[in-house]
């Protein structure tokens, strides 16, 4: 029985390694509210829906592309694109691993009643990503993000949930 179990136990650690190996490909995205500051104003709440692409370069290591759209009722909205990289770095028993994540975005900001202004974002995040199955993951994960640009500066904190589904290994 001890063999039995042992050797299950292996095959869950095998199959969770396999998820985040070099070569496979990772899409999803993630939906979340987010509290965002501009420099001298008043904090606002926001929701956003980020969808990504990215492909395993090495071990644990992905880089890829997302877009994103985020909104703040009655002040403004915004959309997206740009480069992340993300790194699984523990696993968390037989389904869970933790990950941190980079990225940076060119971003287009159209105030409420007014025209698009340009800027960027850079972003850090962690958080932790469940395998329901081989090839699908649930994320949480908390994050800051840091802009400037012709919209001014600011910064803010937010919680995303998200789904991602590794395609390739096993």
């Amino acid at each position: 029985m001890k063999k039995v179990l042992l050797g299950v136990c292996m095959l869950f650690t095998m199959a969770l390694s396999a998820q985040t190996m070099k070569g496979n490909w990772l899409a999803g995205g993630s939906a979340g509210f987010n509290s965002y500051t501009p420099d001298g104003g008043d904090a606002q709440t926001t929701i956003s829906f980020a969808p990504n692409l990215g492909y395993f370069v090495m071990d644990n290591l992905a880089v890829g592309a997302s877009i994103g759209y985020e909104n703040a009722s009655d002040a403004y909205s915004s959309f997206g694109f740009g480069p992340f990289v993300r790194y699984y770095f523990l696993n968390l028993g037989e389904s869970a691993k933790l990950m941190a994540q980079a990225s940076y975005n060119i971003l287009s900001v159209t105030p409420e009643g007014g025209d698009a202004v340009s800027g960027s974002e850079l972003g850090l995040a962690a958080g932790v990503a469940y395998f329901l199955n081989p090839h699908v993951a649930m994320e949480g994960i908390l994050g800051y993000t840091s802009n400037s640009g012709d919209l001014g500066k600011g910064s803010g904190f937010g919680l995303n949930i998200g789904f991602q589904v590794h395609l390739g290994g096993e």
